[in-house]
Order: structure tokens, then sequence, then C-alpha cells
């Protein structure tokens, strides 16, 4: 029950007669008092029930979170019946799927996929008319509300056209490419921004080409690794159709870093990763170095 009340929470209940909010509030505050067992009569009272349940919420905080408006995308009416009976019918997948979504435990990138993927495997929904619908489309908003990460990306169908425009589908390689090719470029700056890009995005968006190291056809999965010491040794490589000697400025560099932190920096799809550098914060590092060699060209 308490899955089914979080799901729902994530949703919004918007009329067409302007007494939207209302009505999201009241949305809301019916399947908490449906959860608690009590009759939603008033604010004062269901925050009294919220707080005998949940000692740590005072009446005074029930009553304050309880006049908010909350959810964040429009789910049609039609389909919500079904996904409360299949949220309690798989309740015990689901749950693992909160926790894990909820966790701080994984990077933020393999955190997505994983859920993601775990997602996908399960079975579709079904809707009126003898029809069937992904769970991504009821069940990333909540997710998505749940990553304190803010990286969980909402799946329905506002992203099918970006999804489409980037060769993927509601699966984990889609939810990865929306993480990885969209935040951080078109102003978009967590999953949120990324919901209301997807509702107002043009069709013809050029999404942000993916790294090569990305590829679905290399095999290999995508990882965090604490940084090692590399080697600083000349090496060969072919520059201008000729062989040419360039030192290894890039890794004396990082090396240095390395050395002159007390935190054990990680690499991956970037140079260097410092975890938790502020609370709750990550700092990316791109190394830039001369590249030196017998022409006395520098290229930065």
């Amino acid at each position: 029950g308490f899955l089914w009340f979080l799901t729902a929470c994530a949703w919004t209940n918007v009329r067409a007669d302007g007494t939207g909010h209302e009505s999201t509030r009241k949305w809301r505050n019916d399947n908490l008092a449906d959860y608690l067992g009590v009759t939603y009569q008033s604010i004062t009272s269901l925050a009294a029930a919220l707080s005998r349940a949940f000692p740590k919420v005072t009446a005074f905080k029930a009553r304050r979170r309880l006049r908010t408006h909350t959810g964040i995308t429009k789910y049609y009416n039609a389909i919500r019946p079904s996904t409360r009976r299949y949220v309690l019918r798989h309740a015990a997948d689901l749950y693992r799927l909160f926790n894990a979504a909820s966790s701080r435990q994984y990077p933020p990138g393999d955190k997505v996929r994983k859920v993601a993927a775990q997602l996908a495997k399960m079975r579709r929904i079904s809707t009126p008319r003898g029809g069937s619908t992904s769970p991504f489309n009821p069940l990333s908003p909540v997710l998505a509300c749940l990553d304190p990460h803010r990286r969980f990306p909402i799946m329905n169908q506002r992203t099918q056209p970006l999804l489409r425009a980037m060769g993927e589908e509601q699966d984990e390689d889609g939810a990865s490419a929306l993480v990885d090719r969209l935040i951080g470029s078109h102003g978009i700056h967590d999953s949120f921004d990324l919901d209301v890009y997807s509702q107002v995005a043009e069709r013809n968006f050029r999404p942000v080409p993916r790294r090569k190291s990305a590829k679905k056809s290399s095999g290999k999965k995508l990882g965090h690794r604490v940084l090692p010491v590399k080697s600083e040794m000349d090496s060969l490589t072919l520059m201008a159709k000729r062989s040419v000697r360039i030192r290894k400025q890039h890794n004396k560099l990082t090396n240095q870093f390395r050395r002159a932190v007390s935190v054990k920096p990680e690499e991956g799809n970037f140079d260097l990763l410092m975890r938790e550098w502020k609370r709750n914060r990550q700092l990316l590092i791109e190394a830039k170095t001369d590249w030196k060699g017998p022409t006395g060209a520098g290229r930065v």
C-alpha cells in the first residue's frame, strides 16, 4: 500500500476547469488517507493521523506538507486502477527497485542503468480495451522522485520522440542515453529539467552525439575504478603520416594530482572524479595538457 501511495504522489490530477491545483492536492491526500485507513475530512484531521503513524513527523509539519501541491507528471485516469493492481501484485519486485533508486551507494549512471534494466524485464501493464503499456510510463516518475541524484529519467510518451531521435527504446539503453546525452546539454541539469524539455522540445532537435566508448557494439560495461599510477614513459604514435615521439604529459598530470590529494580519485568516461568533495556534491575534472614532440608543435 505504501508503494502505491508513493507511485500516486508522483502523478498530478490536473483538470481543465481551473481547479487543477486543488484536484492534485485532494488526489494525493485521498491516497494518503486510504493508506492510513482513515477518512479524509480535513487537512487537520489527516495531519493528526499522519503524525500518529509516523511519530517523527509532527502535526505542524504534517499540516504544512498536506497543504502543498505535489506531483510531477499528468497521468491518465483510465490507467490508474490497473497500475494500482500492478503495484500491489508486484510489490516485492518494486520494493527492491524503489530501494535501489533511492540509494546513494551506486554511481548515478550505473544506478540508472541497473534500475532501468530490471524495470524493462517486468511484465507490461494491462490497459482498457485489451491493450498494455510499459511499466516505465507510470513508474518512472516515482523512481525519478526517489533518486537523490536526480538522474533517473521520466520515460513516458513525452520522451518517445527523444528516444526515437537517438535510436533508442524504453529500456536501460534508452535511460542511459537520455541521461548521458541530454543531461548537461540544452540547458538540462537533471531529470526534472529533462521532463520539461521533453514537453517543449521540437521534433527535429539534435541530441549530443554519444561518445565512442559508450557505443553498444563495444561490448564493455561502463564503470568506474580507482585511478591507477600510469606510465609516464615516452610512447610512439603516428602523426602526420610519420612516427614521432610524444611524451605522455596527460598521465604525468593525473599522477601529480593523485599524489596531491588525500582521497583517491576515480576515472571512467572522464579523467578524474572526486566523490563527496563537498556534502552531496561530486567534482568532475577534465585534465588538459600540451602535446610535445620534435616538431615543437603544441596541442591543448
